[in-house]
């Protein structure tokens, strides 16, 4: 048996809806244009809506996998950065995986406001360009990083310099803050 409605058409509710919506569309004032235009802006909330998600997952930096998201411009891991490039982490799992993503990691815990931070951080990005093998990382502890994480490395006051062996925390820099310095602690050998 053939039936030339749909199914949802031939269910008995469907003549119910039916009149429901014509009576609505004769009673309403604008003759159902207002239902109509209801129904463009809910679409385009909903469409809104979806760009804003898709927009949001490419571009957020995934948990616990390193120093980046997916086309957010920042390198997933601390091995896969580039040499000289300074590693920004935006919160504590993307601290521990820089840290724990490459053999030799050196990182700057700093604050924004700290005066001696700011003069401290160009020396830091050319010093990344002239070391040999270690990455370097710069965790900014009034933004992203917990004060939880920065007390069990423990720093106690900005800007502190700690290198990092394969994850275990080997060595504190404490000389001067001059870039030829700084690099020259990033590649010293760990006894």
């Amino acid at each position: 048996m053939r039936c030339d409605k749909p199914l949802w058409k031939s269910s008995p509710y469907s003549t119910k809806y039916e009149q429901l919506a014509k009576h609505a569309a004769e009673s309403h004032p604008t003759g159902g244009g207002a239902m109509k235009a209801c129904g463009a802006v809910m679409s385009l909330l909903v469409m809104a809506l979806l760009v804003f998600l898709v927009v949001r997952v490419l571009f957020r930096a995934p948990s616990g996998k390193g120093c980046g998201g997916f086309l957010s411009g920042r390198k997933a891991t601390a091995a896969a950065a580039a040499d000289g490039e300074v590693l920004e982490p935006k919160s504590d799992k993307e601290l521990a995986g820089c840290i724990a993503g490459h053999p030799v990691v050196v990182v700057m815990f700093m604050a924004p406001w700290c005066g001696h931070c700011k003069a401290a951080k160009p020396a830091f990005h050319e010093a990344a360009k002239l070391t040999k093998g270690a990455k370097l990382c710069m965790a900014n502890c009034a933004d992203h990083i917990s004060g939880e994480v920065a007390q069990k490395h423990g720093v106690e006051g900005f800007p502190t310099f700690l290198k990092f062996l394969n994850g275990k925390k080997v060595d504190e820099y404490k000389g001067d803050r001059s870039k030829e310095s700084i690099a020259q602690f990033c590649d010293k050998p760990v006894a």
